[in-house]
């Protein structure tokens, strides 16, 4: 099934359903059995090829978030392993946390000197680039990937590394991805059907439009929150900031994470997000929303996610920002048909292009043997897509035109595997799709990240590191703040003023003058 495009809304379609009907070239679903058996005959051939090597094998540790939990992760890294035991003569330990505990248990790791030698950085939180770069949680890789990491150089365009530069270090490997970004309004296409709201959602154009639908689902859905929200991204503060109509969002571009940055109506002028009008006003609304009883009441605390908060029966919506060639991943996640609108859409910046980086962090213990196997997320399609997608013939069927399928009846939140994260994987490019994509949608986003709206600002990267202190304590006061504000629960007209007021008393001020500084600095260098 494909995806249909109309008048820029998405009505998309889960393939669960589907499985058994789509062709596939791939005999039927192993059992766990069979596939333990092959397993172990691949250890005893991999085992066999290490006489090419004098050296016994390296043993790291890789850790990466998931949607679900993962029981069959020791089949994935079995055959994770037959791979690089033979290429770069490297075991590797995989382990996983699902993603509403990924920066909790990364921060575990790290802090208790754990040994952890390959990981992604994620899109906020402690373990958001910029924040473990600052408290110099990563290891320096220019030499690593002069002498290990050869794949990764000839991958990547030129300008991707020098994004993730600090202090003259490169520190980061930037997933190579469609890094055009558009923020979506997500709702489940049978609840609007029920209700008649199809044609109505389709023509979203406002807060007010937003607003009317909910409406209904809270008089008419008391079991189903008409929104669900996420405490780090909130609703109408995602990717952009949305206060009145679709046309009047207000894009940005992140300098220190999503908290200094430059709006599109003055890319080159430095500000806080928080002291800024447009946040205001979308902190206004969404507190709005919350005494009329739309959204998730309990979005500080919840260990839900968007995705399963919709899978699970908590939310009718969401908001959440996607590429391209990842659209289709995140609904999948829902578990229902959903129907999108997109709301915003963002220039492809230094921010996003290091959203998400392979890093090594400073407990690892195998550097060198870290990088080898970063290297191969970036250059051999048969691990990429182990991680991404599992065993195939066990957690995925192949068909004849590419796409993928899940098995006949099989459910991701149940299912032994199911990392479907291939915007986190090394080389996207080299990942498959889903059988509700278009099968040149690799081909497609790379032209599009080729030729899409880049910002005037791209290469510029804020070096943080001679404001530790400061860092540290705004972040205190965003973290005590920010979540009651961006979902609602806190009332702007008294926590707004004095959330600012901490933040000018913690030294806000002296990081956005710094960051006008060095950016002054580098316009004047490279325009």
């Amino acid at each position: 099934m494909k995806q249909k495009v109309m008048a820029g809304i998405l009505s998309v379609c889960m393939i669960s359903g589907l499985a058994a009907g789509c062709g596939n070239s791939e005999p039927a679903q192993s059992t766990a059995g069979e596939t333990s058996a092959a397993s172990e005959v691949a250890g005893t051939e991999a085992a066999q090829n290490q006489s090419a090597f004098a050296d016994d094998p390296t043993e790291i540790v890789v850790v990466y978030p998931t949607t679900y939990a993962t029981p069959d992760l020791q089949m994935v890294e079995d055959a994770v392993n037959e791979i690089t035991l033979d290429k770069i003569n490297v075991m590797v330990d995989l382990q996983t946390f699902e993603l509403g505990n990924y920066n909790d248990q990364i921060n575990l790791m790290i802090s208790s000197g754990e040994k952890l030698d390959a990981m992604p950085t994620f899109f906020f939180g402690s373990t958001e680039f910029t924040s473990m770069a600052a408290q110099k949680q990563l290891m320096p890789l220019d030499d690593l990937l002069e002498d290990y990491g050869q794949g990764i150089l000839d991958t990547l365009p030129a300008d991707y590394l020098e994004t993730t530069r600090i202090e003259g270090k490169i520190v980061g490997v930037p997933v190579y991805k469609d890094n055009v970004n558009t923020t979506y309004f997500a709702m489940r296409t049978d609840i609007l059907e029920k209700y008649g709201l199809t044609e109505q959602a389709q023509n979203i154009q406002s807060v007010d439009d937003m607003e009317a639908i909910f409406k209904v689902i809270e008089e008419n859905e008391p079991n189903l929150v008409p929104v669900f929200v996420t405490k780090d991204t909130g609703i109408l503060t995602w990717g952009g900031y949305m206060y009145d109509t679709i046309d009047n969002a207000m894009s940005y571009e992140p300098f220190w994470q999503e908290y200094i940055v430059g709006f599109d109506d003055a890319p080159e002028n430095v500000q806080s997000v928080f002291h800024s009008e447009y946040y205001e006003k979308a902190v206004e609304k969404v507190h709005e929303w919350y005494e009329a009883g739309y959204v998730y009441k309990d979005s500080t605390t919840t260990e839900l996610t968007n995705t399963t908060a919709i899978a699970n029966n908590v939310a009718f919506s969401m908001v959440f920002s996607a590429e391209y060639g990842t659209v289709m991943d995140t609904v999948q996640n829902c578990g229902y048909d959903m129907t999108l609108v997109a709301l915003s859409s963002q220039p492809i910046t230094s921010q996003k292009i290091r959203q998400i980086d392979w890093v090594i962090p400073v407990t690892s213990t195998e550097p060198e043997a870290a990088m080898q196997f970063i290297n191969l997320l970036y250059t051999d399609e048969q691990i990429v897509n182990l991680l991404d997608y599992g065993i195939e013939g066990v957690h995925y069927i192949k068909n004849e035109d590419g796409t993928i399928s899940l098995p006949e009846g099989a459910d991701p939140a149940s299912m032994g595997y199911y990392g479907n994260m291939s915007f986190m994987i090394g080389n996207q490019y080299l990942s498959y799709v889903w059988d509700n994509y278009d099968p040149d949608t690799r081909q497609k986003s790379l032209e599009i990240n080729n030729t899409a709206r880049k910002s005037p600002n791209l290469g510029f990267t804020f070096d943080s590191s001679d404001y530790a202190n400061e860092i540290s304590a705004v972040t205190n006061v965003i973290t005590e703040y920010s979540s009651s504000l961006v979902c609602g629960i806190a009332d702007p007209a008294t926590t707004l003023p004095e959330f600012r007021e901490k933040l000018d008393n913690s030294g806000m001020n002296v990081l956005v003058d710094a960051v006008q500084e060095q950016l002054d600095a580098w316009i004047a260098q490279n325009k």
